[in-house]
This record gives structure tokens, sequence and C-alpha cells, in this order.
């Protein structure tokens, strides 16, 4: 008995039984089957190198730090509640039609930039017929510089009471009232 097998190619219709284009199926799914094999081993034994670049920090938030004096004072004052705050010194001796002006000097001493508002702004302090208070302009945009103040950090500001010319005596004289007065300060 001989057995012959056949080749592979290009099969002939007349030879070409269910039984071989079986067999001819499976050794070509085993020849793929076996280059997959030798590709997936080639790149899995294949050498590589790699060489990784770490980078690492260190994440801190901005301080926010206003701080406060009168003009004139050598002392900054955080004056954070209003328990703190920067004294003005006394306001006395009022009548009809004058002024005190009070100046104050404001200090970023924080990281952050600050806008600054007027955070109160009352119109009077006993009855809006006796007093009128006004308020310079603030800046918004004071760069912070913790540490040491300098010109670049530092801005001042003007409160000036006046006691209107037109306040009835009857309501205005021989009155005592507090004035407290707010600068926000509000990073950007």
């Amino acid at each position: 008995m001989t057995i012959r097998i056949p080749r592979l190619g290009r099969p002939n219709p007349e030879h070409d039984s269910p039984l071989r284009r079986a067999l001819r199926s499976t050794r070509v799914k085993l020849a793929l089957g076996g280059l997959v094999l030798v590709g997936v081993g080639a790149v899995a034994t294949s050498a590589a190198w790699t060489d990784p670049a770490y980078f690492s920090t260190t994440v801190n938030s901005a301080s926010v730090n206003l701080q406060g004096r009168l003009q004139g004072s050598t002392t900054w004052l955080a004056a954070d509640t209003a328990g703190a705050a920067v004294p003005l010194g006394a306001i006395t001796g009022m009548v009809p039609g004058g002024t005190q002006t009070k100046t104050i000097e404001l200090w970023n001493s924080g990281t952050a930039p600050l806008a600054l508002t007027w955070a109160t702004a009352p119109t009077s302090i006993v009855d809006a017929t006796c007093y009128s208070i006004a308020y310079s302009t603030l800046p918004t945009n004071l760069p912070g510089n913790p540490g040491t103040s300098t010109a670049a950090s530092t801005t001042t500001a003007t409160i000036t009471i006046t006691l209107l010319s037109t306040a009835p005596q009857t309501t205005c004289a021989n009155q005592t009232a507090s004035l407290a007065v707010t600068v926000q300060g509000t990073t950007f």
C-alpha cells in the first residue's frame, strides 16, 4: 500500500475531497499559528533598553497677609479681627464744616498679589445729617513681599471725616460715636 502525501500548493479539483480540504486547512492554520508564536517569542525575547526621567516637586499655597498701621507709626499690625484693629487715633473737637483726615498704610506681606477694597463704607457715624466719610481709591493689584515692606508692596489710603456745615446742633453737638473701617485684601 502506498500512501501518497498531497503537495501543498494549488489543489487539483479532481482529487479535492472534503478530507483533503480539511487537512490542507489544518496545515495552513498550524503554519500560521507557528509563525505567530515565533513572532511573539521574538518580540518577548528582544532586548529593549529603557531610561526613565522622573520629576518631583512640592506644592505650596500662597500666603495672604494684609497688615496695616497709622501713617507715622513704625509697627505693622496684622489687625485680622475687629478686636486687633489698628488704632486711628482720636478725632476730637469737630465743628460744623470741619474735617479730619486719617492716613493709613497697608502692606501686603503675603506672597499672593491682592486687590484692595473698602469692606465697610459707612456714610455717617451718628446721623446722616451730622457726618460724611470719604475714602480714597485703593489699588487693585498690590504685589506681595513677605519679610520686608517695600514701595511696591505698600500703599497709603485716606479716610476723611467731615462734620457737615448743615449739621443740626440738637442732634450732632456733644456726640460720641465709634468708627470702624475695614480694608479687604482679596486674591485674584
